[in-house]
């Protein structure tokens, strides 16, 4: 449980320290919530580069996700890659076609 309050409390001083120790960013408290402005623009770049990178690397990882359990469900039901199993109607036997 300790671990968990922890973690939900890692942005908030990170926050702070940013605010306080660093200088990088200025807080606001507007309708009842605190806003954060980032104080130099020159940080802005660098902050959209790190958010694209981030992107690019979840959607690999989505990817790679997505590509491990479709060959654990092939490898599941004894089908070739590539293909999955079609349910024809009760009077033909089932077949397989290319995804």
């Amino acid at each position: 449980m300790r671990k968990k309050s922890r973690q939900t409390d890692l942005p908030k001083e990170a926050l702070h320290r940013l605010e306080t120790d660093a200088k990088l960013v200025r807080s606001e408290w507007r309708y009842s919530t605190y806003s954060y402005e980032i104080v130099s623009e020159f940080l802005v770049p660098y902050i959209s580069s790190q958010k694209q990178e981030r992107r690019v690397l979840l959607e690999q990882r989505h990817k790679a996700e997505t590509e491990c359990v479709r060959r654990m469900h092939a490898i599941k039901h004894g089908l070739p890659q590539g293909f999955k199993r079609y349910q024809s109607p009760p009077m033909l036997s089932p077949f397989l076609f290319r995804a």
